[in-house]
């Protein structure tokens, strides 16, 4: 029988360093994919008071995916935080890992859900400021 071979569970999980760079991967896959909200949700110009027309996202669907994903991500990621930790293997540490880094990647999407939702709503009431502006000055000059 060869004696060589370690068949007990490890309790650590690998070394630190393989460990540091998991959540270093981790942590970059997490800002890499949340983003609707951060990057697709166009709000309005700085300086849309004084333009008769502009360009800006008026729809909830990026915020709405960013907050579905942001739900979904932190309701996994709690479930498996709060697991049961009595084995003496060390056998959950890797569903620790993940379900921290769920929980982390639910807070980028929350928060990215958070500023798309304010980037659609100040568009929309830059728009209606737009089209306010659009009838009173429509208003002021008679027809032909």
């Amino acid at each position: 029988m060869d004696t060589d071979c370690d068949t007990t569970p490890r309790s650590r999980g690998g070394p630190r360093s393989a460990r540091l760079a998991a959540l270093a991967c981790l942590g970059l896959l997490t800002t890499a994919t949340a983003g609707c909200g951060f990057f697709l949700v166009h709000g309005p110009p700085a300086a849309h008071e004084s333009l008769t027309a502009f360009s800006c996202t008026r729809a909830n669907a990026g915020p709405i995916v960013d907050a579905a994903l942001a739900g979904t991500a932190l309701l996994v990621g709690a479930q498996l935080l709060a697991a049961d930790r009595s084995d003496n293997g060390g056998w959950t540490a890797p569903y620790v890992v993940v379900g921290a880094g769920l929980a982390l990647e639910g807070v980028v999407f929350g928060a990215s859900a958070v500023a798309g939702f304010e980037k659609t709503s100040r568009c929309r009431r830059a728009l209606r400021q737009v089209a306010e502006r659009g009838a009173g000055t429509a208003a002021a000059v008679p027809p032909r």
